[in-house]
């Protein structure tokens, strides 16, 4: 089952269940968050009053905290909620405007101190001046204050938010043109959405209460926090579609909300993925095991996402092969992609494919794989890096390497080093996941790399004589 997949599980369990989410959030806000939560199946309770919070806080079934319109009173009730939260029930912080006054970082502060979110959901500047008020990052440059309004990109608050979710022990999800969602290993892109989603009051109040709504009885937060993301934008990006401006984008994003269908998201929604441990497969490299038998122990152990390379069969056996590494990646809910072959990855319904720059070109791998897959492109040099450029709305991510000299590859080009993985990764927009030779004592110096969310490697797992502890020892710490 892809993510993909796993998200409308996840739609249909709240049109199904109708979870109550207790919200505290600003007056701005409230009456169209609190649609947005019918409008996906939950019932939004609006409650702030601290003579009841005791009572509301028991009969919710997950708990959103918005300080957009935050008062003293207000947050001894947020507090006052807190205290009294079951065991079990996830509460969200949306430290809405924290960059614009001390007030509102000092609430923040206290409210971490205490208490633990499960998510963190802010736009770039609110996490970049969270995590800089919270002494655990600070920014190369000062941020323009501009009130509740960001005003540098998403990728930019990518360490903030890694930071943040290392020292809380919580998910951070950053929202905006790009979503991103991090916690302490993994990072998760969304590229859904509109413009048209900013230009309207309340969207990243609305997203909160939404948020709430998925996180009811979850069993896995981090994903249930990306599957309520992608929903959100998917939906904004079918209500724009129909929207003539600002006033009329307010109901269609509630109608897309309500109405969204199986086959509208599947067809829209761009793939959901974490690079944080690629395993590239090689058949000449597996100790004479077979590549399903090792990708099968590779991602029982913590692999993300598996790369199948078959160079020197026939079209026949190749896909009798992916179908067996499908089979055990679908099982674990692991996305499986084809290197080079978009003819395999049709044939077998993969997950995506990655490709090198000499391959079939990136806009007819989009065109014949539709929205929905992923497709992987490898950069090298600098010359490379800037072709991608032309390719970042069609590419969901870049794979940059060789970081070492490497034999896995007949046509390997020059090593860039770690200096060359981290001025690349830097200089690009896109996900990076680094590749090429990585040995194990350069593991955490590369995911170390605020710009790299992974690394890919072949003979590190395939030619280990166990592939279960080789895969724990490259995992992000």
């Amino acid at each position: 089952m892809s993510h993909i997949e796993s998200t409308w599980r996840s739609v249909e369990r709240i049109r199904s269940d109708s979870p109550v989410v207790h919200c505290i959030t600003n007056t701005v806000a409230a009456n169209f968050a609190a649609n947005a939560v019918i409008a996906v199946g939950g019932s939004p309770i609006m409650a702030s009053e601290g003579l009841e919070i005791d009572q509301v806080v028991k009969i919710a079934s997950s708990f959103t905290v918005n300080i957009g319109t935050c008062s003293p009173t207000q947050i001894a009730a947020v507090e006052k909620a807190l205290d009294n939260l079951p065991s079990g029930i996830p509460w969200v912080l949306d430290p809405v405007g924290v960059a614009a006054t001390t007030y509102r970082q000092e609430v923040c502060q206290r409210l971490l101190k205490s208490y633990t979110p499960q998510v963190i959901k802010g736009n770039a500047s609110e996490i970049i001046s969270l995590a800089k008020c919270m002494n655990v990052w600070s920014p190369k440059e000062t941020l323009q204050n501009r009130g509740v309004d960001s005003t540098v990109t998403t990728k930019a608050a990518l360490p903030a938010a890694r930071a943040l979710a290392k020292k809380i022990g919580t998910v951070v999800a950053i929202s905006g043109a790009i979503d991103f969602i991090v916690d302490s290993q993994r990072t998760v892109r969304i590229c859904n959405g509109h413009p048209l989603m900013a230009a309207i009051t309340a969207s990243g109040c609305a997203l909160t209460a939404v948020l709430g709504a998925f996180l009811a009885n979850s069993t896995d937060i981090f994903w249930s926090t990306v599957h309520a993301l992608s929903y959100f934008a998917v939906a904004g990006q079918l209500a724009a579609a129909e929207a003539e401006g600002t006033g009329s984008m307010h109901s269609k994003l509630l109608d897309y909300l309500y109405k969204t269908t199986y086959e509208q998201y599947y067809n829209t929604a761009r793939p959901l993925f974490d690079l944080s441990l690629y395993l590239v497969t090689d058949p000449h490299l597996n100790l004479g095991r077979s590549t399903a038998d090792i990708v099968k122990d590779a991602v029982e152990a913590g692999v993300t996402i598996v790369q199948l390379r078959e160079k020197d069969c026939e079209t026949g056996e190749f896909i009798q092969r992916a179908l067996a590494v499908k089979k055990v990646c679908d099982a674990h809910n692991v996305p499986f992609v084809i290197n080079d072959r978009v003819d395999v990855a049709l044939a077998v319904d993969a997950s995506g494919v990655h490709i090198g720059q000499g391959d079939i070109p990136v806009p007819l791998a989009r065109k014949l794989l539709g929205e929905n897959k992923i497709i992987g492109l490898s950069v090298s040099t600098d010359h490379e890096l800037e072709l991608s450029r032309k390719y970042e709305h069609l590419v969901d991510y870049i794979g940059v390497g060789p970081v070492n000299p490497t034999k896995t590859k007949t046509n390997a080009k020059k090593s860039v080093g770690l200096d060359g993985l981290r001025q690349r990764a830097a200089d690009s927009d896109s996900l990076v996941v680094a590749i090429g030779g990585i040995k194990q004592e350069q593991v955490q110096e590369i995911l170390e790399i605020d710009e790299v969310s992974g690394i890919a490697v072949v003979t590190a797992i395939t030619m280990a004589e166990d592939v279960t502890a080789a895969t724990k020892a490259l995992l992000r710490k």
